[in-house]
């Protein structure tokens, strides 16, 4: 790879005989050679001082430099800054992470990137402030099942896919929001509970969302996901659990996401002991078939609830309220519709049988009050009640809440509803049958679960306290609704690598210079109208360049650019940005997006890595990540890095960080988070507005001009001396 100014000598590159190293290197264009030509014939003429002059302003200078920091930052041990003592500290740290033994759980039984997504958003984390404009201040109860903007209550037994549903409900919610047209707008109709109002309208895949969420990659990106790290045999892939970046990072890839009649949730075969297995009914209908929605936009909503990670104690430890983020997700919910939700549980499967250590199942209310936070299951909140009372909570274990209030909270564990559609008449027989055998908790519990609707009848739903101290991974989705015709009609994207954690997990570095980029080649004559940005925190700003890319070489910021902007973000997650100027591009002309990513911390200001990144795969054990491995790929000429070089930047390619950086002792990067969104358009526009394919700029550097303008000064005073 050549890039302006610098080259990158490759592992096994013939004369160079030394493993990768970024250096400096005089790197000429046509016009340098043809400057470079002047400047020996003014030695050959006597002009040594000009020469040599014009050659210091040539030359770049020729230094050893690597890019072992490239400016990453992680500071482990908090003393203020990252250095080597850190990046050891994290990789010991790592090597040793437990997630639970005999003798007890740490770190809530969370995996190991989700809790270095945990670390990197309490230490350089900024929490979302800024609401949508909406005044929910006068709205003491809403509830979007009442309006229609749910879907009705689903089972996800016997599997382990409650994030699958949590996801769907989100998704299918906030179809119905916008086929409504009610987006943002508090309609008064929902001051009234009604749970039987719930939309059949939309029913969208679990199964398929969470078979895919375990399919690797294909193509240049092959082997790229997480899989199980054994044999699979049964329902193992069901029964993995799941994150929304699980979620976000295979619906954002516009996968994932079928209907239920396309691809029901029910077993496919039985196995020799009769066991049920799940399977898809055609594992290549991603293929053939169109989704009927694409997820354009996914965001992390704050918690009220205030955690830190205790490392002394190994635990997340609650350790505050903040009541601006309660309003905050009010507001999301009429602006987005229902949003997902992890928290603890007192079971995490509907076959399990439940306690009253936190959870009043006289009133299906829970409040848990624990000071240690554990997730174990995720829902949907489809509205809110502020004058809930806080002695319905009122548990065997628990103290009282500190004040009323409760989200309305749609789960995943059958209802009255679901299991007489499923049984019908049958129904009372299989209650009966099943006394006594492994199916009467499961079937009890999905046949009586949840606040008793107007028959008396369990509803599927439940009141989750404002002040429970578990409430984690708060996210709202917005799609593209297949309906009426998507916005975009390709994707252009690398990453695939499905990390398995509760948040965006990318490495901040510690300037204002670090940008990331993709390059890409049209498949054909299309209009580029869109990108996206990960913004890892909230309150970041992005600028984003496209540039025509050229085979010729130099590097991917060199050509000529065809689009620029900037733009800002209140809320962290994967977001859609369309493109003031479009780009017009023709088939087979390749070009590069380039995106700066910054936010405010501390008092300064820093760029964020946004590059796909998991922990190194010879770190990942059965102990810290389960039965996972998380694998990222990225092949040559996809995607570039602009990072820190001792005292200047370079641009760089991904094999470089994985072997030259201190950060890459814990982890692997991959590709850039960044994806291109076009539609085909034949007519391709040339002028000023638009420019044609092009290769790097015909430019003069600055140095040279300057060089070339000091030489003839020189020239001119050396001759008017002499005469």
């Amino acid at each position: 790879m050549h890039t302006k100014g610098y080259e990158v000598q490759p592992e096994g590159n013939a004369g160079a005989g030394r493993r990768n190293r970024m250096r400096l290197y005089m790197h000429m264009t046509d016009t340098e050679m043809n400057i470079s030509f002047i400047i020996n014939t003014m030695r050959k003429t006597g002009m040594t001082l000009a020469a040599v002059l014009l050659a210091a302003a040539l030359i770049r200078p020729h230094a050893e430099e690597t890019i072992d920091t490239a400016g990453i930052e992680f500071d482990f041990n908090q003393d203020g800054v990252t250095d080597k003592t850190d990046w050891s500290e994290l990789k010991t740290f790592v090597q040793n992470y437990k997630m639970e033994d005999e003798d007890r759980v740490y770190y809530g039984r969370q995996e190991v990137p989700a809790t270095l997504g945990f670390l990197l958003s309490e230490y350089y984390g900024s929490r979302q402030t800024e609401g949508y404009g909406i005044d929910v201040s006068g709205v003491p109860e809403y509830y979007l099942p009442s309006l229609g903007l749910t879907t009705t209550v689903k089972d996800q037994n016997p599997l382990g896919t409650c994030w699958a549903f949590g996801s769907m409900a989100t998704l299918e919610s906030n179809l119905l929001l916008q086929r409504s047209g009610k987006s943002g707008t508090i309609d008064p109709e929902g001051y009234k509970l009604n749970l039987k109002n719930a939309s059949d309208e939309i029913n969208l895949s679990e199964l398929y969302l969470a078979y895919e969420a375990f399919n690797p990659a294909s193509g240049s990106q092959s082997g790229e996901g997480t899989v199980l790290r054994y044999e699979e045999e049964g329902n193992d892939r069901f029964d993995l659990g799941g994150f929304p970046t699980s979620s976000q990072q295979l619906l954002s890839s516009w996968e994932g996401v079928l209907t239920e009649e396309q691809e029901p949730y029910e077993p496919a075969e039985a196995d020799e002991d009769g066991a049920v297995i799940y399977r898809l009914r055609n594992e290549e209908k991603d293929a053939v078939t169109v989704p009927p929605a694409h997820v354009q936009k996914f965001i992390y909503l704050s918690s009220p609830d205030l955690l830190r990670t205790d490392l002394e104690q190994q635990i997340y430890a609650w350790s505050g309220y903040d009541e601006n983020a309660l309003e905050i997700m009010k507001e999301a919910m009429v602006k987005y519709g229902a949003l997902m939700l992890s928290y603890a549980a007192d079971v995490s499967m509907p076959g399990e049988e439940g306690n009253s250590n936190y959870t009043n199942y006289k009133n299906w209310a829970q409040y848990d009050d624990r000071e240690d936070m554990s997730l174990n299951h995720m829902v949907s909140i489809v509205g809110w009640n502020d004058n809930y009372p806080k002695e319905n909570f009122q548990s065997s274990k628990n103290s009282l809440p500190p004040g009323d209030g409760a989200f309305l909270v749609k789960n995943s564990w059958g209802n009255y509803d679901s299991c007489y559609a499923e049984y019908g008449e049958y129904m009372t027989e299989l209650l009966e049958n099943a006394k006594g055998t492994e199916n009467e908790i499961p079937l009890n519990r999905a046949y009586n679960y949840g606040i008793p609707d107007e028959k008396g009848h369990g509803s599927g739903y439940f009141w989750l306290s404002y002040y429970d101290r578990s409430l984690m991974c708060i996210c709202a989705a917005a799609a593209d609704d297949g309906a009426d015709g998507f916005d975009y009609e390709h994707i252009y994207q690398y990453d695939f690598s499905r990390q398995y954690a509760s948040e965006p997990s990318v490495l901040p570095t510690d300037n204002e210079e670090t940008k990331t980029a993709n390059v890409f080649t049209a498949e054909g004559d299309e209009r580029l109208d869109a990108v996206s940005v990960i913004a890892p925190q909230a309150g970041c700003t992005a600028q984003i360049a496209v540039y025509a890319v050229s085979d010729e070489g130099g590097d991917v910021a060199s050509g000529a650019i065809l689009a620029e902007q900037t733009a800002e973000f209140t809320e962290k997650g994967f977001h859609t940005v369309t493109l003031d100027s479009p780009v017009w591009l023709k088939a087979g002309q390749k070009f590069a997006v380039v995106e700066k990513v910054l936010t405010e911390h501390d008092g300064r200001t820093i760029s964020w890595l946004n590059l796909e990144n998991t922990v190194r795969e010879d770190l990942q054990t059965e102990d810290n990540i389960g039965k996972l491995i998380t694998r990222t790929v990225s092949a040559p000429g996809e995607s570039y890095a602009y990072v820190k070089c001792g005292d200047g930047y370079v641009w760089t390619d991904i094999d470089t960080l994985n072997s030259e950086t201190d950060a890459s002792q814990i982890f692997t990067f991959g590709n850039a988070l960044i994806k291109a969104y076009t539609v085909d358009d034949s007519a391709v526009l040339v002028g000023p507005d638009y420019p044609a394919p092009a290769g790097p700029a015909n430019y003069i550097p600055l140095y040279v001009l300057a060089g070339a303008i000091l030489a003839a000064v020189i020239y001119l005073l050396v001759t008017n001396k002499n005469r």
